[in-house]
């Protein structure tokens, strides 16, 4: 496949593809589905379609009706965004056969979002300002160099900013953070960690025995087995103020986990003679106190491979 302008230009949405992710997602068939899908594209509302258009979507109940309705709403942003980032990426100059195919292969918003947050224009963080100053040499050299305090001697540059060699090795850590934080695969160990360990507990607001939402009243699943029309559900339950979703609680063995990581980081630092492993060490013990615990999960990796990388 050539990723040219012409072929990038002709990228739109696939109705088909939309109707079919729709009906896997919900377990329903694409038949109903699709009809469903014309009675709302015709303007006709849930509660319509549900009590007096039953012969023509196939006698799906409101609830079901509703759900095809969101899932519709999210999967047209989702595929009019992923269009949108190629073609983002491309006038960038930068979108890659192996890139291009990750995006495609992206099943929701947040894996896209991540596969294109290295190519959004922002705001210039601490990370790009120590770029400029001229710094990313010594970032790529605090992992390796055992002296890194006198290495970053030769980086000071009153011009630049950068009047003493702790502000050459700051500057080294913000651009150090910011790569940890903007890698994809850092990313996609945090979402698994907690799909794999998580659970969403709902409680109810209102009288239960009224609420169509009864069954989610005092509900609680391991995320890993939250299956897509009750996330919808319960989205839905919380618009209209009838359900309050507790967010991701991560289960008891994770306490354990937090437990080790200073114990990890004083064994790491006592068994390393490297500067560049305290100062790598340093910048993420002075984050440890506003980490969420999903990065500090992520913590105990990094440090795990840093002390890989620096054994080489």
């Amino acid at each position: 496949m050539e990723l040219n302008e012409e072929f990038i230009n002709s990228l739109e949405l696939d109705p088909i593809k939309i109707l079919k992710t729709i009906a896997e997602d919900l377990s329903i068939q694409i038949n109903k589905v699709n009809a469903t899908v014309n009675l709302i594209k015709e303007g006709n509302t849930i509660p319509f379609i549900s009590r007096y258009r039953k012969e023509v979507m196939g006698n799906l109940d409101e609830i079901q009706v509703r759900d095809i309705s969101h899932k519709l709403t999210y999967t047209e942003n989702m595929e009019t965004r992923r269009i949108e980032i190629i073609k983002g990426i491309f006038s960038q100059g930068k979108l890659t056969e192996d890139l291009y195919q990750n995006i495609m292969k992206s099943n929701t918003q947040t894996e896209l979002e991540d596969l294109y947050a290295p190519f959004k224009k922002k705001k210039k963080t601490r990370g790009m300002l120590a770029i400029e100053r001229g710094l990313e040499e010594l970032s790529i050299l605090m992992k390796t160099v055992k002296d890194i305090e006198k290495e970053a001697e030769r980086f000071i540059n009153a011009e630049k900013g950068v009047e003493t060699v702790e502000d050459a090795l700051k500057g080294a850590m913000d651009i150090l953070a910011e790569k940890v934080s903007q890698d994809v695969d850092n990313r996609k160990l945090i979402r698994d960690f907690i799909i794999g360990t998580g659970e969403i507990i709902v409680k109810g607001l209102k009288d239960e025995a009224s609420s169509v939402y009864k069954m989610y009243y005092d509900y609680k699943e391991p995320l890993k087995q939250l299956k897509p029309h009750r996330v919808l559900a319960i989205n839905r339950g919380e618009k209209e103020e009838e359900l309050e979703a507790i967010k991701t609680k991560l289960r008891q063995e994770f306490s354990e986990e937090l437990t080790k990581i200073k114990q990890n980081m004083t064994v790491v630092s006592s068994n390393t003679n490297t500067t560049s492993f305290i100062y790598l060490k340093n910048l993420y013990e002075l984050q440890l106190p506003q980490l969420e615990p999903c990065r500090l999960f992520l913590l105990s990796k990094l440090l795990f491979h840093l002390r890989l990388l620096l054994k080489k």
